[in-house]
């Protein structure tokens, strides 16, 4: 192993990246607190409280991470707005803070508001947008390991699928329930329930779903270790990928390429695909 010495003032370059650090984090306040006013400007001035509603929002997801309670007063005052209005949709208030929540980690609030969005989705008998409230409720118990309450509602979504015939939804469905499985290393399960969602997404020509599905076959043959196939999966996945030009699925399918090409010992491939991942990564990030 080559080890590089370098000489470096240490003490200059941490006081250097206190001194950034702090002056960068200024910057992001001050550009926070710059959007909070401008909100603010606009939701006095806004002509409808639809309007309003989507403001107070936005406001309270900025708030959030540095002042709680102000945030959750701006999400109370939206949900107030619906129900002074009796907008049909309310549902997608409460899923929107619901969401906020989960995007900052805070994943008993998130479960809290999904399930009051739930309820209130009942209310309007809207299938398509019930199955996808169960489809967020049950990614957010799956991510905090609650691997019976996920189950409970990806199965909600299959059943509500089926029963009121949507096929993107029941496509959806199957993929979680493959998820959750290949989370359990249950990988007969799992392979059987990707298999599912892909015959569902080639019957609707979902080909982005589609492109999904064969790279999570992909990953239940990576776990089996047969790696071979679990390339052939994540090349067919690129393919359509590349055909959608849909960077995201590039950038998976190739990372899960250089893991496939890691373990056949094609180290050449594997830094390629890998390279090629974190390019496209930081051009969606950019």
């Amino acid at each position: 192993m080559i080890v590089r010495n370098y000489s470096i003032n240490y003490v200059f370059l941490i006081g250097f990246i206190f001194m950034f650090g702090r002056s960068n984090t200024f910057a992001q306040e001050d550009g926070i607190q710059f959007k909070l006013d401008s909100l603010e400007d606009k939701i006095a001035q806004a002509s409808h409280d639809t309007i309003r509603c989507k403001l107070l929002l936005e406001q309270g997801f900025l708030l959030l991470p540095k002042d709680s309670v102000k945030a959750v007063q701006k999400f109370d005052r939206s949900i107030e707005l619906a129900k002074e209005n009796n907008w049909e949709k309310t549902f997608k208030i409460f899923h929107e803070i619901g969401m906020t929540y989960e995007h900052y980690g805070y994943m008993d609030a998130c479960e809290s508001y999904l399930w009051k969005a739930i309820h209130e989705c009942i209310k309007v008998e809207s299938s398509f947008e019930l199955g996808r409230m169960h489809h967020d409720l049950g990614v957010a118990f799956h991510i905090e390991n609650e691997y019976d309450s996920a189950r409970f509602h990806y199965n909600k979504v299959i059943e509500i699928a089926i029963k009121n015939n949507h096929p993107k939804l029941l496509g959806s469905g199957y993929n979680d329930r493959g998820n959750l499985a290949l989370y359990e290393s249950d990988l007969s399960d799992a392979l059987k329930y990707y298999l599912l969602g892909l015959k569902v997404r080639e019957a609707i020509q979902d080909s982005l779903g589609i492109s999904g599905s064969i790279n999570n076959i992909g990953l239940v043959y990576l776990r089996l270790e047969d790696y071979e196939n679990a390339l052939e999966y994540h090349k067919r996945s690129l393919d359509i990928a590349e055909i959608r030009d849909n960077d995201l699925q590039r950038s998976i399918a190739y990372a899960n390429m250089g893991t496939d090409s890691i373990n056949l010992k094609d180290f050449e491939n594997a830094i390629d695909c890998l390279d090629k991942a974190l390019e496209i990564r930081k051009k969606r990030d950019s």
